[in-house]
């Protein structure tokens, strides 16, 4: 597989428009866009690019083609973005994948007396629209059901029991219906209580507490206690799940959607929050797994393009979203909102004031909603302790150091280390090597110098690793133990990892697990200890092959520099910090390559004779 040549990228279009980046067989990893993209595709391969994101290296180890759509502006790049995504799936774009229909809250007007159901959203499009929802977790929409119910007493039955029925059932006797299939309630009293449901369903609370409060008066001047009683207890339960309402009403979220997001490590959470007549009707988060790879290219806005065009078909659009702090721009969305909705939406990142502190609310429920999920949390006591017992490990394995080395073609010999505490990366304990006693690409010379120099110089005050795991088979076992051996380091559990024969795919794979004095291991690909093992792996080979690539980048960035007679290591440091690049040095004037990087007239015109003929030659 021969992988993408970033000088193709000269002759690609500033236009705006998507890009679809692609693997071997022309399998779509990534689709992005952008305002300029020729522009946006350079920052992917430009050393000294401002985007630090860890997981690029390991896309861009991957991309063997890249195509482009051109579209008429940003705002047909962002349709065009997520229309492409839904259709393709691309493995490091963070996508809604949840497939499964949703559940929304229908009251049925169709029938004389209404009745409230949960459906699902693949069933809403041939019904009438006094639809609520959808609500992501299953739970939420079943206990706002629940409330409704209680507070409102709504038939649950379906049309033919209704029909059918002569006598009350349960739910009457339990004081979550009024019968009205026996007549134990007019007709008129119904539809109250069907249009007080809908009312607090839209988030309308305050004209529904204040009839309440008229009812409860009404009762008790008319000596009814038991009603009045029962209207006081909806009364309090409808305070109980509206008492931030007052808060709301300050900040003027009538009707508006609030945006939070929350990111830790390898793991990225969405929160939405819903405000409809002052008050907080419902709420929505979605946790991702950032993992190997998975880049965090815009994600707020893939993630809201492919929310609205799912949700606002069914339940509406807001008149107003506010969003957290954030770099890209609100305008290409408000367009698209326009257009496809025939309305305007005020997108705004409050800065200050009550509308501020809703943002930051919704940031709370995106950072709750991450760490209640404990694959964020790394592996606990209870996968260390099978870990140990599956590999017959001598010790507990808290401290775990990784090793991996990579070559490009026999050259830029690297090796690094990564660490793993508790379960968690610690990145304290991550090292980079450039081999120097290896001439040539031999894995295992490479593993035996990167873990003799590790642990040679180790400082008193740092602690040892439990378990040394090598990206290898046992061949690489064996020259990390060869180097320990010379060290008289031999208190510690060594092991190798290495994939499937002929696979290269990650997760779900069969793995073969070396340990000294013991037979080649394979764990159940579905395994806790396996994955655990996966990640710290994976992290491995990242690490190592991002500083391989670095340092690639940079011997070809400096190689070009060091042929110029006159160049030295100074004024090449100073051109490289002054213009980010050998393309802007090309690209400025002798009077620039002076003004900003101190070279003399002669020098400056002899860098750029040298480096604009290179140009010419290849």
């Amino acid at each position: 597989m021969e992988l993408f040549d970033a000088a193709r990228l000269a002759h690609y279009p500033e236009n705006p428009g998507v890009y679809l980046m692609k693997g071997d067989q022309g399998v779509v990893l990534y689709i992005g866009k952008a305002k300029n993209l020729k522009a946006r595709l350079k920052q992917y391969f430009t050393l000294s690019s401002s985007d630090e994101r860890v997981q690029i290296p390991y896309l861009l180890s991957k991309v063997v083609d890249i195509e482009t759509v051109l579209t008429s502006s940003e705002k047909e790049a962002l349709v065009l973005e997520a229309t492409l995504i839904k259709r393709f799936k691309p493995r490091y774009n963070i996508l809604l994948k949840d497939d499964k229909s949703r559940l929304l809250l229908r009251i049925g007007l169709e029938h004389p007396w209404p009745r409230i159901e949960s459906i699902r959203s693949k069933d809403a499009k041939d019904v009438p629209p006094r639809l609520f929802g959808p609500y992501a977790r299953p739970y939420a929409a079943r206990e706002l059901f629940d409330l409704v119910v209680r507070l409102f007493l709504v038939r649950q039955c379906t049309n033919d029991e209704f029909r059918r029925r002569t006598s009350p059932c349960l739910l009457y006797q339990m004081r979550r219906c009024t019968a009205p299939c026996v007549g134990k309630v007019t007709k008129e009293e119904y539809d109250r209580q069907v249009s007080s449901a809908l009312d607090f369903l839209a988030g309308k609370v305050k004209p529904l507490r204040e009839s309440l409060r008229n009812e409860i008066k009404h009762a008790s001047d008319s000596l009814e206690f038991e009603k009045a009683g029962l209207l006081f207890r909806k009364l309090q339960l409808l305070d109980a799940v509206s008492e931030v309402r007052h808060n709301h009403e300050m900040a003027g979220a009538t009707d508006t959607d609030v945006i939070g997001s929350w990111q830790e490590e390898d793991r990225f959470a969405l929160s939405i929050l819903h405000y409809r007549g002052s008050s907080l009707v419902y709420g929505e988060s979605w946790t991702f797994d950032i993992e190997h790879g998975v880049l965090l290219t815009d994600p707020m806005e893939q993630l809201l393009v492919q929310y609205y065009l799912r949700r606002a078909s069914l339940d509406g659009i807001p008149k107003e979203i506010l969003f957290p702090e954030g770099h890209w721009s609100l305008e290409a969305l408000g367009e698209l909102v326009h257009d496809h909705f025939g309305t305007h939406v005020k997108l705004r990142r409050p800065e200050s004031g009550a509308k501020s502190a809703l943002v930051a609310l919704a940031c709370d429920n995106a950072r709750a909603r991450l760490f209640q999920n404990p694959e964020s949390q790394g592996y606990g006591q209870t996968s260390l302790d099978a870990l140990q017992q599956q590999l017959s490990l001598k010790r507990f394995p808290r401290i775990i150091d990784c090793f991996d080395a990579s070559h490009f073609g026999g050259k830029g010999l690297v090796a690094a280390c990564v660490g793993f505490v508790d379960g968690k990366k610690a990145p304290c304990r991550y090292r980079r090597f450039h081999i120097r006693e290896v001439r040539v690409g031999d894995d295992c010379s490479m593993i035996y110098e990167a873990v003799r120099r590790r642990y040679k110089d180790v400082m008193e005050a740092e602690e040892l690793p439990d378990l040394i795991l090598i990206d290898g088979a046992k061949e690489q076992l064996r020259a990390a133990l060869d180097a320990l051996q010379e060290l008289s380091f031999l208190d510690v559990d060594v092991a190798a990892i290495a994939k499937e024969h002929g696979r290269h795919d990650k997760g779900m794979t069969s793995e073969v697990i070396f340990v000294k004095d013991f037979p080649p291991l394979s764990l159940p690909i579905t395994s806790q200890e396996l994955l655990f093992l996966q990640s710290i792996r994976d992290e491995a080979h990242r690490f190592t092959i991002t500083f391989q690539k670095e340092q690639r980048l940079k011997a070809v960035l400096t190689s070009q520099l060091d042929a110029i007679p006159g160049i030295g290591p100074k004024k090449r440091h100073a051109l490289l910090t002054a213009f980010q690049g050998i393309d802007a040095i090309r690209k400025a004037s002798p009077q620039e390559l002076h003004d900003r990087a101190g070279l003399c007239r002669k020098d400056a015109e002899k860098v750029l004779e040298t480096l604009r003929d290179s140009v010419r030659i290849r």
